[in-house]
């Protein structure tokens, strides 16, 4: 299954790179700006898969969005901690989990600020 990461927001320099996964990810419920039902989707998935680095990305995202920087930084370092995994983003591109999550991390940083 290819994991689709909305990463447009982090390589544009803007808030946040979830990386997510079909409706099973909370994709489209990022993308819909529904972060409440993308928060249920991606803390279901964690429940099962605590390691997913689409879910931990999503999840770092959400925290972003919601000003939880701390949060937010975890989630990024979880996803450093683990298999750098390649991702499907939503502009067509591959990009390695590693790459999502250091920029992200980054980018938290500065909004933390």
């Amino acid at each position: 299954m290819n994991k689709l990461i909305v990463a447009a927001a982090v390589m544009a320099g803007g808030l946040g790179a979830p990386a997510m996964a079909q409706s099973h990810y909370g994709a489209q419920a990022l993308l819909a700006g529904r972060d409440d039902l993308a928060r249920t989707i991606i803390q279901a998935r964690l429940a099962a898969e605590p390691n997913e680095p689409s879910a931990l990305l999503n999840a770092a995202l959400l925290a972003q969005r919601s000003g939880r920087h701390a949060e937010s930084r975890a989630f990024y370092a979880q996803v450093l901690g683990g298999e750098n995994v390649a991702l499907d983003v939503a502009d067509g591109r591959t990009m390695m989990s590693h790459d999502i999550a250091r920029r992200g991390l980054a980018l938290s940083q500065v909004a933390s600020r």
